[in-house]
């Protein structure tokens, strides 16, 4: 049986988002982590179940059999084949929650109200700079692409403690979906819907987790102007390139250096000059 590899598109919104938090936190993130935080864990698996599943179902669909591993044995495998015995045991220690909560998942969403059209398909456009006489790729990795009652939508499953209004409206200008409208409209024109946050909401101390399936407001003027900001954020890069990463300039602001989940992880770096 497969596995379907996921993770972000060489040239996609994750990398340029980096360069606009912080030039030198873009600079100095290179190379894997050997820790992160208990909610990307948990959604980093969750996102490998539901991968699988509905990776699953589009074969069902076709009327093929199953050529991807279950979700349970594909979580199994993201566990194990973690970089370092840190990370592994990190996993390992949300991986039967995330099985508990994807099984109450497919309890909720028994029958199947979407078309399967791929998953975790890369989509690519192209923006151009005139002024630097350079045109500059940017894609994105699809958690799904669906059809429902005749219109295209782009899935993206979160993960949160909660499902409240401003869990799904703080994603409304994200470049990654203003990216993805764009490139919905030129794949399929008036056919495409939008962008589909398909949320599920578990805290620890309830027994039942919550779902709920969103569409994304669409932000027209955001949208228009994207290629700007993804052009903002090429020319920092290549101004930079070639530096030193602590010879790029710092954002130097609370939201950068020292967020809600803590400080950057290369605060000391920054402070103490190397």
């Amino acid at each position: 049986m497969k596995y379907l590899e996921a993770g972000p598109s060489a040239a996609g919104w994750s990398r340029l988002s980096k360069v606009l938090k912080c030039p030198r936190f873009y600079a100095l993130d290179r190379g894997p982590r050997d820790s992160t935080s208990d909610a990307l864990i948990r959604g980093d698996l969750m996102h490998v179940a539901l991968a699988h599943h509905y990776a699953n179902l589009r074969c069902a669909q076709r009327g093929d059999a199953d050529e991807y591993m279950s979700a349970e044995d594909a979580v199994a495998h993201c566990v194990a084949n973690q970089p370092s015995d840190a990370l592994c045991s990190a996993y390992d220690r949300w991986a039967h929650k995330v099985i508990s909560v994807y099984h109450q998942y497919c309890s909720k969403y028994i029958v199947p109200s979407w078309t399967i059209r791929d998953v975790e398909n890369v989509i690519s456009t192209k923006f151009v700079d005139p002024e630097m006489d350079r045109e500059y790729a940017f894609s994105s990795r699809l958690d799904l692409e669906v059809e429902h009652q005749g219109k295209v939508y782009y899935v993206d499953h979160k993960t949160s403690f909660a499902i409240l209004p401003k869990t799904y409206n703080k994603y409304t200008l994200s470049g990654q979906f203003l990216g993805q409208q764009i490139m919905g409209q030129e794949r399929h024109g008036e056919r495409f819907g939008g962008i589909i946050l398909n949320l599920i909401g578990w805290d620890d101390r309830k027994p039942v987790s919550s779902f709920k399936r969103k569409v994304l407001p669409y932000a027209e003027k955001s949208v228009a102007m994207f290629p700007e900001t993804v052009i903002l954020a090429e020319r920092v890069i290549a101004r930079y390139k070639g530096r030193e990463a602590m010879d790029w300039p710092g954002a130097h602001v609370s939201t950068a250096c020292h967020t809600t989940y803590g400080p950057c992880p290369f605060f000391n770096q920054c402070r103490m000059g190397g």
